[in-house]
């Protein structure tokens, strides 16, 4: 057969089975489950974000493998037609944005045109064509004629207002922007600076120096969006059930969601959770001297919580706080596993600064990895990925910020040869820091680093 027919059915056989896996779910009551009280006063989706990770697995196969599909099947007169319908849908949803008009639309009960456009104050003819736009791409629902309801996308966007302004960030910032990259690459030619930026070119500023309120919101939110919550995949990330007892220290944590679902992996491990975060050290604090229970949320902390998709409910007697610099001392000696997340860059956290981070903490942790040599460093990071290397919706978001980090800022993505160079450097006459195993999945956007201290047999280099 020929490979791109093999593969076709590959595909199609990927999306029936992915289909299965949810149909199962579904009969056995799960995604009925998985709802919170909150969830139940919207529209449901068909698979709601709290489902079990197999399920959510399934979901996405099912949007890769669609999306593959199309891939092939399209020519060049639908990718032009495709693209059309893409602009498009950005405008129409900025517009919605722009004008508030999604806070106009009831959640659940239809509404006329007419009522919303007069509440918005904006042309009721338009808000027709604008509506039955998203309405193809599932956002927003006219159930009939004449009336629109939010769909179960669509309402997100109202409880949750971070998505908002990523999507205004897209719209207002990403997209002009991104649309200048020719005119750049004309007037600078290969440059790194931060003031010769497509960026640049658009608002005649860096990202760093903005001083809009809004704007700075709208970075923060696509930040927010890039980030990555790993506790989903976490289980699979590590032989957790080989270590028979010990301690679990996750450093640097943005978020309590990691060490509260590391109990769920072994009964047999404390966990110590470490942040210089003062208002998540003393929350966390609070709770757990009084017994009660933490429930991850969407809802964060502050501005530097990771988005939360999986929700855990669980003591928090096997996990400690402790308020620890980032960088500082390692002051729990003999751990079995450090734990330690490194975010991307971004906008405003520049790729020297993330590799400085690293450096800092490995070199914190390097002499409590020397002084017990089945101790290891888990560092888990956003690589660039070799092409075909990952699935292909995963390997097109890393890249799709990879490229809009250079468009912004001039800057990148870190790629495995970066963590070496680090690694290099971190030596002393007694020993030094290895990789000793690097582990990726098709579906992970992070790489999982495991790193130990190698001593000497001699005091000599």
């Amino acid at each position: 057969m020929d490979p791109l027919w093999a593969s076709f059915h590959e595909k199609v056989f990927d999306i029936q089975d992915a289909a299965q896996i949810l149909s199962q779910a579904a009969s056995k009551g799960e995604f009925a489950d998985a709802v919170t009280k909150a969830d139940r006063s919207i529209t449901k989706s068909l698979v709601p974000p709290r489902a079990s990770s197999e399920s959510l697995r399934a979901r996405t196969s099912i949007l890769e493998s669609s999306d593959s599909l199309q891939n092939m099947l399209r020519d060049p007169r639908g990718l032009l037609e495709h693209l059309m319908f893409q602009v498009q849908l950005l405008a129409s949803l900025q517009w919605l944005s722009s004008f508030q008009v999604l806070a106009c639309i009831p959640i659940e009960q239809p509404t006329t045109f007419e009522d919303v456009a007069e509440l918005a104050s904006v042309p009721s003819s338009q808000l027709i064509r604008v509506t039955r736009i998203a309405a193809m791409a599932g956002f927003l629902r006219e159930p009939r004629s004449g009336h629109v309801v939010h769909s179960a996308l669509s309402a997100q966007f109202v409880l949750e207002p971070f998505s908002l302004d990523a999507l205004l960030f897209i719209s207002d910032v990403a997209n002009p922007t991104s649309m200048h990259m020719t005119r750049a690459t004309r007037t600078y030619g290969e440059t790194q600076k931060l003031e010769q930026t497509p960026y640049q070119l658009v608002f005649h500023t860096t990202p760093d120096s903005v001083v809009d309120t809004k704007i700075r919101r709208q970075h923060a939110a696509f930040d927010r969006l890039s980030a990555y919550n790993y506790v989903n995949d976490l289980p699979s990330m590590y032989d957790w059930q080989s270590l028979d007892a010990g301690t679990v220290v996750e450093v640097c944590a943005r978020s309590v969601d990691t060490i509260t679902a590391l109990p769920q992996l072994s009964e047999k491990l404390e966990f110590i959770v470490q942040t210089n975060d003062s208002k998540m050290y003393d929350h966390m604090t609070l709770l757990s001297r009084s017994g009660q229970k933490y429930r991850s949320s969407s809802a964060p902390l502050n501005n530097t919580t990771l988005p939360t998709t999986q929700g855990y409910d669980n003591p928090l007697a096997p996990v400690k706080v402790q308020y620890r610099t980032d960088g500082g001392p390692q002051t729990v000696q003999g751990a079995a596993v450090y734990l330690y997340y490194v975010p991307p860059p971004s906008t405003t956290r520049k790729i020297e600064q993330v590799l400085a981070e690293l450096d800092a903490e490995l070199r914190a942790h390097y002499a409590v990895l020397q002084s017990r040599p089945n101790s290891t460093m888990l560092v888990v990071m956003h690589l660039l990925p070799d092409p075909g290397a990952l699935s292909g919706q995963v390997e097109a978001n890393l890249r799709t910020l990879d490229m809009l980090l250079h468009q912004l800022t001039n800057q990148r993505l870190l790629e495995k040869r970066d963590v070496l160079n680090v690694l290099g450097k971190i030596r002393d006459s007694t020993g030094r820091l290895v990789l000793i195993k690097t582990s990726v999945d098709r579906h992970w956007p992070v790489t999982v680093l495991e790193i130990k201290a190698e001593v000497y047999q001699t005091s000599s280099l």
